[in-house]
């Protein structure tokens, strides 16, 4: 019915909802208890959550209708599971780069499209200052996102608000927004040429070196190694890096479609130009 009123309008179906990083955060009903390593913990996410979505896309052709979500943390492996399209939320005090370098990463490499949903402030009313809002959504658009959305809520529910959180300060840099975006040609998808490469199924929540790994182990003795590597990086690359796995999971190899490649190992693959 949706596809029929809202003809080419119609973008896809949203299902569920940062899956990744509520597991990360133990929030969410996938169960990894059986999971001993890194890569049985990555077996079991991707196929309770494909075997989720599989039971709901019954009611419709999902080749048809792509599949959407938004998440914080595990990417790759929502791809992974069926997701067409990934939001990376921008977020609170998080680091905007990392989110985008691990969602882009995994949509370039494994052939999915990503974008980024600018979500909240760290306080309430849970929105961005207007001016925070601008700056997140040019750096999306130069960052090569498809998608840039802006997540509003019905505020205080004490206190209703026709626009939801966002006020007319908002609504007028996300004009500046609009007009920046026709005056500036857009970057590429994917214009990364350089790639942080993770070890194979390290399901790491990437919001600083104590995070936890697919939600069941604490930081491990890689974890703030690579925490440590990835911002030298990102203060070397700025918006040229992506964070990407070394297979797709378990064993199985994938093209990486860098022209550098920084293992975490510290191992550099670099092409040969003329």
């Amino acid at each position: 019915m949706a596809a029929d009123k809202y003809s080419d309008k119609f973008l896809g179906v949203y299902l569920f909802d940062e899956v990744g990083g509520k597991l990360i955060d133990g929030a969410h009903s996938i169960n990894l208890t059986a999971a001993n390593t890194y890569t049985e913990a990555a077996i079991l996410y991707t196929h309770h959550l494909n075997y989720y979505l599989g039971n709901i896309s019954n009611y419709y052709k999902p080749a048809e209708f792509p599949l959407f979500t938004s998440d914080y943390a595990l990417y790759w492996y929502d791809y992974i599971a069926g997701y067409d399209v990934v939001f990376t939320e921008y977020v609170s005090n998080q680091s905007r780069q990392i989110a985008t370098d691990l969602c882009r990463g995994a949509a370039k490499t494994l052939n999915k499209e990503w974008g980024a949903i600018i979500t909240s402030g760290q306080l309430e009313p849970f929105v961005e200052n207007p001016d925070q809002l601008y700056h997140d959504m040019v750096l999306a658009y130069q960052s090569g996102a498809k998608y840039i959305i802006v997540f509003d809520s019905p505020a205080n529910s004490t206190e209703p608000k026709t626009n939801g959180t966002l006020t007319s300060d908002h609504f007028e840099k996300m004009n500046h927004f609009w007009n920046y975006a026709r005056t500036h040609p857009a970057v590429d998808e994917y214009p990364t040429n350089t790639a942080f490469i993770l070890p194979r199924d390290y399901g790491y929540g990437f919001r600083g070196p104590d995070d936890r790994i697919w939600g069941k182990w604490g930081a491990d003795q890689l974890s703030s190694q690579i925490w440590t590597n990835v911002q030298a990086l990102l203060k070397m690359y700025v918006l040229d890096l992506d964070i990407v796995y070394e297979t797709r999971i378990a064993d199985e190899a994938i093209d990486l479609p860098y022209t550098k490649l920084i293992f975490w190992n510290g191992t550099i693959i670099q092409e040969q130009t003329l």
